[in-house]
């Protein structure tokens, strides 16, 4: 065989891999979409993929013209006096805005105010018509327009994916969709207040899936719409073929309904009696009567029918299709299709890889904007493109039975199949990913999780619901604040901040309010620790040159040294408030001491050449043991010994690294949760506290760190850089359902349950 057949057989090979794994590079940019919007006169409709947007005579069903735009568009809106339409650019991260009395784009308003792609798509406007939200999809978040001024009055992050959002009719709460649930999200103090799980996350193995026709789509939760009265909102599940109706005013699924395969665009009708479902991988549009959840009716349409829209009087429809392409209209009476009207097709330009297509425009416009080249695209394009050049070289086509030889002949494992994709209808739960409601542990009702994020550029201190929902920031100084500590009622939380200058430990009520410095001196002050009890606070200072363990009371009133030689830090209380367990370095190396609450006695209890105390150590909740972090093996290790010091055992067992950062006993004192390497990445693993039983918890490719168990045991809380981001999760006491709850893409870091 020669080399030119070798490398041409390996270049097809590899597209062979490129296209089955579905990389996103080779996608369409994410937010273009077939829309179809009824204007005053006309009906403005846009074809996933096309770089222009049709205009349409309504009163003769015919198509006027189409305007060229610089993106393909996402369709959007009419404004409430019908003067200006406006539709999402994905690729440039923009919205345009359409005159609709001489159908050209008057203006443009830019979301991306630094950072990476948006991809701008679902849209809503408030009531009052000042004020539109705009879903980002790669941006993870919610733009919110002032159109006054047509600029950017803030971006709030939420979900994994924004697609569609919809109004509550005061527009109080915008309810937006993401690849796993429906957030609802108060407008007014601009955060989620609630969530409604559809998928699990930790199941997701893949994000889309693959039509008859070809399209990609993405799982999950989808279009959205409001029901005339506000009381409802309808909720197509693209994956499960069903749809999601919630109660707006309890915030809460009322029920779900079959409908049928991939449902997509929704209508409902202006008395709300009838919903209208276009079914994205078929030529038909369900009826369904809202009042008992029956579907009624299935209309034939065209191809791959993509979003509806209806008259205000609610007896036409028009329906774009997206495989044909072209827009259908019908008769609501009767529901015939009374007439068809064809659109353009696409453009071989639009079919190629994002990244190229915005190096394509950003040549066109002569910019030297090379930061906006992404290379992955690049390369995905270059890579896509080699088989058919060394094709063109050898000026040999390569058959698909040339191909199946060439893949059954390279030794690389890979089995070629004309099998398509199974439906969902013939996965289980399991497969498909979809599993309904979340169906994990149940989460404490009423306690917080309070965490430390550099959202806002500088640490602060952020409360949140443990399902990720109503983030509220404590703090607000440009200063560094950090650490929270709770205390055992859970009515306060420590903290350490330098707004004065130098570290000090701060105290505040769980709402943020009365923040008061207890330290109050010129040495840097951190590491508070609050007694069980809720009597006395530990912390280390180094007001005095050496770090030392101190106390005060809760007040910050009656402050006592209670170490003096050599390096002393990380004090931790014992679970009955009457002794300290700390490191000290006063022997020459780090050793466990434990004294009394007055620092009268103080007890070596690790007594060993090597260094004990890397870090952080733990009591066991019932007091009866304490857990560190010792070197004396060889390398690092977990082990546990009596509150006295005797019988210490190594519990881990590994040569690889244990104990990173911080471990934690559980509630019943049956486990320990710690961080190991043994796995070549940072993982949260749990052991039982005679040293049986480990797992590994988290189980992914990213770091994961810091976890933390829920007072009742169920759940840990945790870090993880898995999306490239340090954000916060929870999952399962056995690693299950692992819900990611924060999406800033910046660093989050530290959370701490409300006992």
């Amino acid at each position: 065989m020669g080399v030119m057949e070798t490398m041409k057989k390996a270049a097809w090979i590899l597209l062979f891999v490129i296209l089955s794994t579905g990389l996103p590079s080779l996608a369409l940019a994410k937010h273009t979409a077939s829309r179809v919007i009824y204007g005053p006169d006309h009906l403005y409709v846009t074809v996933k993929g096309q770089r222009f947007f049709y205009v349409i005579d309504r009163e003769h069903n015919k198509l006027l013209r189409k305007v060229g735009v610089e993106s393909p568009p996402c369709g959007g809106f009419i404004t409430k006096n019908g003067k200006q339409f406006y539709i999402a650019l994905g690729e440039l991260d923009r919205i345009a805005v359409v005159n609709t009395a001489t159908n050209s784009v008057e203006n443009e308003i830019a979301l991306n105010r630094g950072g990476g792609y948006l991809d701008p798509g679902g849209m809503a406007m408030s009531p009052d018509g000042k004020t539109i939200y705009v879903a980002n999809e790669s941006g993870d978040s919610l733009s919110v327009v002032d159109l006054e001024s047509g600029r950017v009055k803030s971006a709030i992050p939420v979900g994994f994916g924004p697609q569609d959002v919809a109004l509550s009719l005061d527009g109080r709460y915008a309810f937006i969709t993401d690849f796993y649930s429906v957030w609802i999200l108060d407008t007014q103090n601009q955060a989620p207040a609630s969530r409604i799980v559809f998928r699990d996350p930790s199941s997701d193995k893949a994000r889309t899936t693959v039509l008859p026709s070809g399209e990609v789509v993405y799982r999950g939760p989808r279009d959205i719409i409001m029901s005339p009265d506000g009381k409802a909102a309808y909720v197509a599940l693209e994956d499960t073929g069903e749809i999601a109706i919630l109660d707006t005013e309890t915030k809460t699924l009322k029920k779900t309904v079959s409908v049928g395969t991939y449902p997509g665009g929704l209508a409902i009708s202006p008395d709300g009696s009838s919903l209208y479902i276009a079914h994205r991988d078929s030529d038909e549009v369900s009826v369904m009567d809202t009042r008992d959840g029956r579907v009624i009716h299935k209309i034939k349409v065209g191809k791959d029918p993509w979003d509806i829209t209806l008259s205000p009087a609610g007896d036409e429809m028009f329906v774009v299709n997206q495989g044909d392409p072209s827009v259908s209209v019908i008769d609501i009476k009767d529901f015939n299709v009374k007439s068809t009207i064809i659109l353009g097709m696409i453009g071989f330009k639009n079919l190629l890889p994002r990244g190229v297509r915005r190096m394509l425009y950003v040549w066109r416009r002569r910019k030297r904007r090379v930061r906006h080249l992404p290379f992955p695209s690049i390369l995905m394009a270059i890579l896509f493109f080699l088989p058919f050049v060394f094709t063109m070289l050898d000026t040999q086509l390569l058959s698909v039975g040339g191909l199946d030889k060439a893949l059954a002949g390279s030794g690389s494992g890979v089995q070629v199949s004309n099998s398509p994709e199974m439906s969902p209808s013939s996965r289980g739960p399991d497969e498909s990913g979809y599993s309904g409601i979340h169906r994990g542990a149940p989460l404490t009702p009423g306690r917080k999780i309070a965490f430390e994020s550099r959202r806002t550029g500088n640490w602060e201190v952020y409360l949140m619901n443990p399902d990720g929902t109503n983030q509220i920031r404590l703090t607000h100084t440009r200063a560094q604040n950090r650490a929270p500590f709770w205390a055992k009622d859970g009515n306060h939380i420590l903290f350490v901040s330098d707004r004065d200058g130098n570290k000090e430990v701060y105290v505040m009520n769980p709402d943020g309010t009365d923040q008061r410095n207890l330290t109050r001196s010129i040495g840097d002050d951190f590491s508070p620790s609050w007694s069980p009890d809720g009597r006395k606070i530990a912390f280390v200072s180094q007001r005095d040159g050496n770090r030392n363990v101190y106390v005060m009371d809760t007040e910050g009133r009656g402050q006592m040294r209670l170490t003096s030689e050599g390096e002393n830090w990380n004090p931790n209380w014992s679970p009955d408030s009457k002794n300290i367990a700390f490191v000290s370095r006063r022997d020459g190396n780090n050793e466990i001491y434990l004294m009394d609450a007055e620092g009268k006695t103080q007890k070596n209890l690790t007594r060993n050449p090597h260094e004990d105390g890397r870090g952080s150590h733990s009591w066991a909740p019932d007091g009866s043991k304490i857990a560190w972090v010792t070197n004396r093996d060889g390398n690092w290790e977990i082990y546990v010994m009596n509150a006295d010091g005797s019988h210490p055992v190594n519990v881990t067992h590994h040569p690889g690294e244990e104990g990173i950062g911080m471990f934690v006993w559980s509630p019943d004192s049956k486990q320990i949760a710690f961080i190991s390497k043994r796995d070549n990445n940072e993982e949260v693993y749990a052991v039982n506290s005679d040293g049986s039983g480990t797992i590994n918890l988290s189980r992914s490719p990213g770091m994961d760190d810091v976890p933390l168990w829920s007072p009742d045991g169920m759940k840990l809380a945790f870090v993880s850089n898995r999306t490239g981001y340090d954000e916060i999760y929870v999952m399962d006491r056995d690693g299950a359902h692992q819900v990611q709850l924060t999406f800033t893409r910046s660093k989050e870091d530290y959370p701490r349950w409300q006992p």
